[in-house]
């Protein structure tokens, strides 16, 4: 999977929602959608990724295929990026459990500030000259991870619920870097069950099509297996059971195509989409023992990811104006928070504009 291929699938489970689904008692708006076929930068003439399955089984078989545009895009960043220098012991006490060292320096840091992480790579060129000039620092480039709930957000009021974990914080020792890594993960996937699990019984309210609700149950199904396995993961690395404690209750909120147009967009079509490209990265970095759950999660989520803007499709065309409205109302509230995250203009607005 690479974000190109992500984009591609998300539009087109956007533009043959009608062909696939066959039940909307309103059709979506009748321009011309066009086929969007992204390409990572230095990829050379990359084929168009072949349809859902699902969507080209559903197509009949004289259907005049979707004009289609090609843009380059640049490789994904973080959301933000700069330098850092600072004393050799400062340093050292943020080093990562897999830094190196270069010239008393720790390569590698790992920093959580104000709830966002960030990642320092030592800076070879700029660490030597400093020290050449009779300073003692050790210098660095970091990054700060764009935030997206990992799964489907489970939201109350705009705000992300998740669990406590059981019996308090991590225990000291282990590798606490992943452990803690892969518990907030966890907890993130421990809330998707919720969400899935609400957003299944607000479609049945509304009469959606069966197909868009047996999705809706199995995704859940697929984050049960996730949260299991982050917090197996997470268990390892701290040497001690790590494992969720119970969600909070929420109050029922207000049903019908119109909401489920809004929160499904916020819950679905944001962090899920951007929860990809996130995994994608963190693949690059795993362990063995740590990449088949992340294949399993990549897989499962880009899934989820077409079911949400399917789903948000879907009540647009069947809600009208007061469902395009809402929709319009959680975009603005998502650029907000989102707008800086790098993959927000790959995979969010171009296909948002296709609804």
């Amino acid at each position: 999977m690479t974000v190109w291929k992500l984009a591609e699938r998300l539009r087109i489970a956007v533009v043959g929602l009608p062909l696939a689904l066959g039940g909307c008692d309103k059709e979506p708006r009748q321009s011309a959608p066009r086929a969007i076929v992204i390409i990572d930068a230095g990829q050379r003439d990359a084929p168009a990724p072949a349809p859902d399955a699902e969507l080209d089984a559903a197509a009949p078989a004289d259907a005049a295929p979707a004009p289609i545009a090609s843009v380059r895009l640049p490789p994904l960043r973080a959301c933000s990026e700069g330098s850092w220098c600072a004393p050799h012991g400062q340093a050292a006490s943020h080093a990562s459990t897999r830094a190196a060292d270069f010239q008393g320096c720790a390569t590698d840091l790992r920093m959580r500030k104000n709830s966002q992480d960030f990642s320092l790579v030592i800076s070879r060129s700029r660490t030597k000259a400093k020290q050449d000039a009779g300073q003692d620092l050790c210098c660095y480039t970091w990054s700060a991870r764009c935030k997206a709930t990992p799964g489907r957000a489970l939201l109350d009021r705009g705000a992300v619920v998740l669990a406590e974990l059981l019996g308090g914080p991590l225990p000291p020792g282990g590798d606490d870097d992943r452990a803690r890594t892969w518990a907030e993960r966890g907890l993130g996937e421990h809330a998707s069950i919720a969400a899935f699990a609400r957003a299944a019984s607000e479609l049945a309210a509304v009469d959606a099509p069966p197909a868009l609700l047996a999705a809706t149950v199995r995704a859940g199904r697929d984050e049960v297996a996730h949260a299991r396995g982050c917090f197996a993961l997470a268990s390892r690395h701290a040497g001690a059971r790590i494992q969720p404690g119970p969600l909070p209750a929420l109050a029922a909120r207000p049903g019908g195509l119109a909401a489920i147009a809004h929160d499904s967009f916020l819950e679905g079509c944001v962090h899920e989409t951007l929860s990809v490209p996130a995994a994608l990265d963190w693949q690059r970095h795993a362990s063995p023992e740590e990449r088949p759950l992340l294949a399993r999660i990549i897989r499962d989520e880009t899934r989820h990811a077409e079911l949400a803007w399917r789903t948000v499709a879907w009540a647009v065309a069947a809600g009208g104006p007061e469902a395009r409205d809402a929709l319009a109302d959680a975009a603005a509230r998502a650029r907000a928070d989102f707008a800086a995250h790098p993959a927000w203009p790959i995979l969010v607005e171009p296909t948002l504009a296709l609804i």
